[in-house]
């Protein structure tokens, strides 16, 4: 009768914890693409999944942005491919996934903690409270508005999934070592699989073993053999975790190049991170919609002293550490809890040149935080209940009020992840001194036409700090702007803007390419041809084809024909289907006098691309070069027949390098004849 009591206690729990954790997501469904999903998900081609076959499978594991080649949290990234192959881009799937996976994790942490109390060190305080203790520890865990960062932002699921998987093998750990290792020995194999589907979905999953070594310390250790065996397979788990790691990173000492983007060294990211763990504590503790944010202003330690609040969160530190480690046989929950929050923060608040303060780094380190809290709150009430009823009252009341706040702050902040325009409104109301909320409300003020406002934006991010990546921010800035004021007709500022962008990264690709479409926009033909040079002369741009058909261009607008023929051909050789660079190679021939292999290569050009304009004026213009008056006048006749003057007179006023250059002294008369 008591086991089926249990049981149905344990179901109710279950149900509970998920409906609490689904209503307080429930506004996130539907939340937009944000941030990191952008280039990790909405624009990484090989996560777009068409078919279930090995090849496109197999793409998905190589799917870091900006590295192709790269392995890179195949699980994750698989599980994107997914839901891109059952439901395209649509959100809410994504969200959907994103939220199951939490809602397992928060029965997976019910289930753990419950099963920790089966372990020798514990099984003494097992009793009918533990099921109350276990949920309310989920509980206070699953609707805590940190965890928002780690599922409302659909890129996390990297975060979510790995602990998903990394609470898993604990599980199947600890019911493995209730029997000797021959009649479990399929648990530990399956320890070993979510082991790596952790490690493989984000690097956090490495740590399993070391927090498998402090659950054996502190909770299992009985000094059998048996018991030093597996201590000791788990010290070599751990010990070629780190080759893994390696392996994944590309090397043991290759991260350490990241600190050439951010603007804070090594040394001040060590000093910086016990302040940051005293700050999440505190935002575990106390997590006011308020005071989360995507971005923080957090201060940077530069020495034990500066500032103050440097030595005195590591001699906190130091101290918790000491006592969790002097009096873990006292208060084995306690010190657990604390060692397993710092383990595994280890990766990412250590000395990986990471930027400083993220909530969803917490996600599977505060699994555990709150055990302590519940156990306190259960053992409490029900040891005051008997004496001091009113007390005892007053303190569950106290409880359910901080679990329903937790649930309905969740639901406040998840109104922030809703869209852009909210998150970053938020940071920039929060911390107006980071740059990064100021450059990305520029970014969505321009793509919703707001030109003159994201150009207000993008100046004032210029006096504001960032120190995740103070030159990209600059580079940023100034590059956008380039791009407004080029929009806009404004060259001269374009110019300045774009020389500033190529000041704060010198070689910059991005910055080359747009000043030299400015230069080609302002018929700057002579600069814009030095500046081609220049590209040119780069060892990883001599077969660009969009230097060499800048350089083209600007030698056609010169007058130099027949040496822009030549660079044309070397675009051909390279990208010979083309249709853009083949058009533009016909026009060049014809202007050079080659009538007959204009219309050669013309010839090549798709029927999609003969029917526009542009394809028509080239051919145009090749007629009249050839001196066939009679093919041009019934060509000419179809120009007017199917494109309006308007359309005629934009291609006719166009500068810029993506459209062939026309030579006007040919074309014009004859248009002048019919009203033009």
């Amino acid at each position: 009768m008591l086991l089926s009591q249990q049981k149905r206690l344990t179901l109710m729990g279950c149900l509970i914890l998920s409906i609490f954790t689904a209503l307080s997501y429930s506004n996130s469904l539907h939340g937009s693409w944000i941030f990191d999903d952008i280039p990790n998900i909405l624009e990484n081609t090989p996560v777009h999944l068409k078919s279930l076959d090995f090849q496109s499978i197999k793409k998905t594991f190589h799917a870091a942005p900006g590295h192709p080649d790269k392995f890179y949290r195949p699980v994750a990234v698989f599980s994107f491919g997914l839901n891109w192959y059952f439901g395209g881009n649509n959100v809410f799937g994504f969200h959907l996934v994103n939220l199951f996976i939490h809602i397992v994790s928060s029965l997976g942490v019910f289930f753990l903690i419950s099963a920790l109390y089966d372990t020798p060190r514990l099984r003494i305080l097992r009793d009918d409270k533990t099921i109350y203790i276990a949920w309310i520890g989920a509980t206070l865990w699953a609707l805590n508005p940190v965890q928002t960062q780690a599922i409302s932002y659909i890129v996390q699921r990297m975060a979510s999934l790995a602990a998903l998987f990394y609470i898993c093998g604990m599980l199947t750990y600890i019911y493995a070592r209730k029997k000797p290792f021959k009649s479990n020995w399929p648990l530990y194999l399956m320890t070993l699989l979510f082991f790596l589907l952790s490690t493989f979905s984000k690097e956090n999953g490495i740590l399993l073993p070391c927090s498998l070594i402090l659950t054996e310390i502190i909770f299992i250790s009985n000094h059998n053999i048996s018991g030093k065996k597996i201590f000791f397979a788990l010290i070599f788990g751990a010990l070629i975790s780190y080759p893994l790691l390696y392996l994944i990173n590309g090397g043991s000492l290759n991260f350490l190049s990241g600190y050439n983007m951010r603007g804070f060294t090594l040394t001040e990211r060590a000093l910086t991170e016990p302040s940051v763990l005293i700050y999440y504590i505190s935002l575990l503790l106390y997590p006011n919609p308020d005071r989360l944010s995507l971005d923080h202003d957090f201060p940077v330690s530069t020495s034990l002293i500066e500032p103050l609040s440097t030595l005195a969160a590591i001699v906190a530190l130091l101290v918790m550490v000491i006592s969790a480690i002097t009096f873990y046989r006292k208060t084995p929950i306690v010190s657990f809890a604390f060692l397993f929050f710092l383990l595994n923060h280890l990766i990412e608040s250590t000395v990986w040149p990471l930027e400083l303060v993220f909530e969803h780094r917490n996600y599977l380190p505060s699994i555990f935080f709150f055990w302590p809290i519940a156990s306190g709150l259960v053992n409490g009430i029900t040891y005051l209940q008997h004496k001091k009823r009113t007390v005892a009252l007053t303190l569950l009341t106290l409880t359910v009020t901080y679990t329903l706040t937790l649930g309905i702050w969740t639901f406040s902040r998840n109104t922030v992840w809703k869209n852009e325009k909210n998150l970053w409104s938020d940071s920039m109301t929060k911390h107006p001194d980071l740059a990064r909320p100021y450059q990305m409300m520029a970014v969505l003020l321009e793509s919703g036409g707001y030109d003159e406002q994201a150009l207000h934006l993008y100046q004032l991010s210029l006096e504001k700090k960032d120190l995740s990546s103070p030159k990209m921010k600059l580079f940023a800035a100034h590059n956008n702007m380039g791009l407004i004021y080029l929009k806009t007709g404004r060259y001269e500022m374009a110019i300045n803007s774009f020389n500033a962008a190529l000041s704060s990264q010198p070689g910059n690709g991005m910055a080359y390419h747009n000043l030299i479409t400015t230069y080609l926009s302002s018929a700057n033909y002579k600069e814009a041809e030095r500046l081609t040079d220049l590209a040119l002369a780069m060892e990883e741009n001599k077969l660009d084809v969009e230097y060499l058909n800048y350089k083209a261009f600007a030698l056609q607008k010169l007058g130099h024909a027949q040496e822009a023929v030549i660079f044309y051909k070397k675009i051909y050789q390279l990208s010979p289907e083309n249709d853009v660079y083949l058009l533009n190679l016909s026009l060049a021939l014809a202007q050079n006098g080659d009538y007959n292999q204009a219309l050669h290569f013309l010839n090549q050009i798709t029927i999609s691309l003969q029917s526009t304009i542009l394809f028509q004026l080239v051919q145009l213009e090749n007629e009249l070069r050839g001196g066939s008056t009679e093919a041009a006048e019934v060509l000419l006749k179809r120009i007017f027949l199917t494109h309006t003057n308007e359309e005629i007179k934009n291609i006719l006023n166009g500068k810029r390098k993506s459209q062939p250059a026309l030579d006007l002294s040919v074309i014009i008369p004859i248009l002048e004849k019919k009203n033009l």
